[in-house]
């Protein structure tokens, strides 16, 4: 498969060749569609990281999104996940395939471009619970009734209310 590796401390991956992930009981492989750069890749890359100094060569990458491959999950499903990458041995997600725990994927609900989705880093946990626009639909035309609408969202989430409303973010947001 097609990777950035990683092959010494201190400088830029290469584009190149590495071994497809191999499955592993309890891990999925995930078709890689995005995947962001955040600053624990920069350290783990210049052998600083407080894990110490990743072996070399590996693939970084400890977040992003894609498709299931193969797994718990049918093939297909949009997921985002998080790696052990440059933290324990292995490879993560800057490469075409990643292996990944089941537990560590998230399945996507939002109509959010991959790149999107990779770009806001946020948790697993965060990004499960992202939804927009926000607020009750209430037919709301002013201020005051735009306020409500959202009062009244956050109540019912406060008290634990579900929510039957689809909430989706607009295309390219």
């Amino acid at each position: 498969m097609d990777a950035a590796v990683q092959i010494g401390y201190g400088a830029a991956p290469r584009f190149g060749r590495h071994p497809d992930p191999e499955p592993l009981p309890g891990n999925s492989i995930v078709r890689v569609s995005a995947a962001p750069i955040v600053p624990l890749d920069l350290l783990c890359a210049g052998g600083r990281s407080y894990f110490g100094p990743p072996p070399l060569p590996y693939v970084p990458g400890v977040q992003g999104v894609g498709v299931v491959a193969g797994s718990t999950h049918p093939p297909g499903t949009r997921v985002f996940f998080t790696t052990d990458a440059g933290m324990k041995p292995g490879d993560g997600s800057l490469a075409e395939l990643c292996s990944v725990r089941d537990e560590d994927l998230v399945v996507i609900d939002t109509d959010l471009a991959d790149t999107a989705v990779a770009a806001l880093g946020l948790s697993a946990e965060a990004i499960a619970r992202l939804h927009g626009p926000i607020g009750l639909h209430i037919g709301s035309h002013t201020p005051a009734e735009i306020a409500l609408s959202l009062l009244a969202e956050i109540v019912a989430i406060k008290n634990g209310v579900e929510l039957k409303q689809k909430k989706l973010l607009p295309e390219g947001v």
